[in-house]
């Protein structure tokens, strides 16, 4: 078979050799990587500026035995603003924290919670009941009639007691003096020094005496006392 013949005038299309396709994907990765690396730069410097300052310590608490300090933002006004940070995130404030502290009179220290007082006890199968009451309302029957309110303290008459006493009962003598003791004609009974007896009533007195004087008999003492002739 004879050769066949090509136009000389046709157009043939150019490929493109793979160590060329392999220089354009390692400029393209290249670029990626470009940009990659000017992204982190970039948040870094944005992570820079929000850099949070802490202005001051507003309160403090315990989460088990972990000292939470309520922070105040510097530049952050609003009281929503404010965080429960663990003392150690405070660390690079210590000047404040300690200022804080200061003004407690020291750190806080951790003080676990008392132990509950009440006993627990076994639970009921039954329903509980009411405990009755063991005290009882006091009546008074139908035919007495209440107790009175409580009387005036009862005190002596002013004036002469001498129709008022019923008797004189003794008469003491105390580290005080002479005290005696009377009952009077309403039941009452009281004691009163000798003087003021002697005052109040005079007569009652003398008759108590002459009830316990003790007389002789006449005829012993009539010649050691004669009357003059």
């Amino acid at each position: 078979m004879p050769p066949q013949n090509f136009d000389s005038d046709s157009e043939t299309e150019a490929v493109p050799s793979k160590k060329a396709q392999h220089a354009d994907e390692v400029d393209e990765m290249d670029e990626d990587e470009e940009d990659v690396v000017t992204g982190d730069l970039e948040e870094a410097e944005e992570e820079e500026e929000d850099e949070y300052v802490v202005e001051a310590i507003k309160d403090h608490k315990f989460e088990g035995k972990v000292l939470m300090l309520l922070v105040k933002w510097k530049g952050y006004e609003k009281k929503s603003d404010m965080t429960w940070e663990p003392e150690e995130n405070c660390a690079g404030a210590k000047d404040v924290v300690k200022e804080y502290f200061a003004s407690l009179g020291g750190r806080p220290k951790y003080q676990p919670p008392a132990p509950a007082s009440a006993k627990r006890g076994r639970a009921s199968t039954g329903a509980a009941t009411p405990a009755a009451s063991s005290k009882k309302k006091k009546t008074t029957p139908s035919n007495e009639s209440p107790a009175p309110a409580d009387e005036p303290k009862w005190r002596p008459p002013a004036g002469s007691w001498e129709d008022e006493i019923q008797a004189i009962d003794t008469i003491e003598k105390t580290e005080k003096g002479l005290i005696c003791y009377i009952q009077w004609g309403n039941g009452k009974k009281s004691q009163h020094e000798v003087h003021t007896v002697y005052k109040k009533a005079p007569q009652r007195m003398l008759k108590f005496y002459e009830q316990h004087l003790v007389f002789k008999e006449s005829s012993t003492t009539n010649n050691a006392y004669k009357d003059d002739e």
